[in-house]
């Protein structure tokens, strides 16, 4: 490890590409990792950072974006010289585990959604004036996903609160129809870019992602509509494994 710049407590991201498959496991060399902005969110009780974070992918000139799974380790905005080596697999469970990639089961529903919300975070931060709000929505909403917090541990502006939930339903309504993939750590004893999990991205080709913003667009106003209706007496719950 080469000059660490930031010791961030942050939640670790599960990188999901979208064309990979746990049969045909790549390996990513990670030279460089960054932050797309240092907006935090108010997690059970603690602030945490909440963003989209950049990785360096030996070979590619992109940046390769991701979002954390994991709640509480520490990543390190730095520089790796050797790179730290990542492979690809698949999301099945949450990031409780003390080891990378184990913890409780998810089901291919919540891993899908988790696919989803990646890409369309992914799509705003290749956007030409990424939201730094909108991203930190997103890092928001794939905890909220993942953990499946009734009702809500994840805090934050109002702004960021209603893009969150509206994030949430997008994704539920169109989630991707398999497992989320992701990258996982292989340096010893799982140590990547600090004791991190799994991280998630999403690829989507551009009309991919444009038709998704669309389609949230018409969420939002459906929402804003649906808000303006008088309350009802009584909700129904439904708890999703």
């Amino acid at each position: 490890m080469s000059n660490v710049k930031h010791s961030l407590a942050i939640a670790a991201i599960l990188p999901l590409l979208a064309a990979s498959s746990a049969a045909s496991a790549a390996i990513l060399n990670i030279t460089g990792v960054g932050v797309q902005s240092y907006n935090t969110l108010n997690v059970n009780g603690a602030n945490v950072i909440a963003s989209a974070i950049a990785l360096t992918v030996q070979g590619d000139a992109k940046p390769l974006w991701v979002w954390c799974v994991d709640l509480n380790h520490n990543v390190y905005i730095a520089n790796y010289s050797p790179p730290l080596v990542y492979k690809t697999g698949v999301v099945t469970t949450d990031s409780t585990g003390t080891k990378s990639g184990t913890g409780n089961s998810l089901s291919q529903m919540v891993s899908g959604e988790i696919q989803t919300l990646a890409e369309i975070g992914t799509g705003l931060a290749n956007s030409a004036n990424p939201s730094a709000e909108k991203l930190t929505a997103i890092q928001g909403a794939i905890w909220e996903v993942e953990y499946g917090f009734a009702p809500s541990q994840v805090i934050g502006t109002p702004q960021e609160n209603n893009d969150i939930a509206s994030f949430i339903a997008y994704a539920q309504a169109h989630a991707a129809q398999s497992y989320a993939q992701a990258i996982y750590p292989e340096g010893p004893n799982g140590q990547g870019f600090g004791y991190t999990q799994g991280f998630a991205t999403g690829v989507p080709e551009p009309t991919t992602w444009a038709m998704l913003i669309a389609g949230f667009g018409l969420l939002g106003v459906s929402l804003r509509r649906r808000a303006t209706e008088p309350a009802r007496a009584g909700r129904k719950t439904t708890q999703r494994a």
